[in-house]
């Protein structure tokens, strides 16, 4: 019986403690940059020419299991594992990919949400600053 009650804690534990980052994006403002102090440095200026581009995507990334599902149009994309950085409300998340240094920098504070998607290669980066997004909540 102690095992029954200790398995349903285990699983409500770990069902409200789960953290799951949702957001859609509608449009953004893509850029490179040429930067050797990493992402953050890189992310935090925008630079001519830019484009801006309008989107219809999604992220559903789950900090708990470690992975992120992406859609485009409604349409499951693709799903990856991911690794991450958190520092407050700034986390900065890989996606594992082979051969591709992908990610995206989210900033969750109400205050000063900001969400941007990253490639790196070597010391350039291709930047997508999300200029039109919505973080959804969890009901």
């Amino acid at each position: 019986m102690k095992s029954i009650f200790f398995v349903i804690f285990l699983f409500i534990f770990n069902f409200v403690n789960s953290q799951v980052i949702r957001i859609k994006l509608y449009e953004t403002l893509e850029f490179m940059n040429y930067d050797t102090l990493g992402v953050l440095s890189a992310v935090s200026k925008i630079t001519d020419p830019f484009n801006v581009k309008k989107v219809n995507c999604e992220y559903v990334i789950d900090l708990t299991n470690k992975t992120d599902m992406f859609f485009r149009d409604g349409v499951l994309e693709s799903e990856a594992n991911i690794s991450f950085i958190n520092e407050g409300t700034l986390f900065i998340i890989n996606f594992l990919y082979d051969d591709f240094d992908v990610g995206v920098v989210i900033n969750t504070d109400i205050k000063n949400e900001t969400f941007f998607w990253f490639s790196k290669s070597g010391d350039f980066y291709d930047i997508s600053k999300a200029t039109n997004f919505e973080f959804i909540k969890s009901q």
